[in-house]
């Protein structure tokens, strides 16, 4: 049986008791379908709305055009598609409008959709880029949606 649309977007929100989170997972890594469903782009659009246009705007480059503002937050990262449930700690270098920097001790995927826990906001995005600096891996991730927890 499929996860219906509400519960996913609990989910990714994490807005539900730890386990039904648990079991949500489990079922997402045993079923394509549904771990596929999370990270379409009607999905994020029913889960967050507007937002999605405002990262339309800049035209889906990789390079941000934006001024970047340094920073030492902590964040949580989770790969939705291809999905995992691993939770991976990571180091927000940098913020823009449209993206992150961030640096941890995994290699992350070019073209997978994450989710990066902030302090007062979950971003999805895209993997845009993801190299070796010095004893970190930092990646690039265009974001596409946020919300404000």
């Amino acid at each position: 049986m499929h996860v219906h649309d509400a519960e996913l977007r609990l989910y990714l929100m994490e807005r539900l008791e730890r386990n039904k989170m648990q079991s949500l997972e489990s079922h997402l890594t045993g079923c394509g379908t549904c771990a596929g469903r999370i990270s379409s782009v009607t999905f994020f659009d029913q889960l967050t709305g507007p937002t999605r246009a405002e990262a339309a705007t800049f035209g889906g480059l990789e390079k941000r055009s934006e001024r970047r503002i340094s920073t030492v937050d902590a964040g949580i990262l989770q790969c939705i598609s291809p999905f995992s449930s691993e939770r991976l700690d990571v180091r927000i270098i940098d913020v823009s409008k449209s993206g992150l920097k961030v640096g941890g001790a995994n290699q992350l995927e070019p073209g997978s959709t994450v989710k990066v826990r902030l302090k007062s906001m979950i971003a999805f995005g895209e993997v845009r880029h993801c190299s070796r600096v010095g004893s970190e891996y930092q990646a690039g991730i265009q974001i596409h949606d946020a919300l404000l927890i």
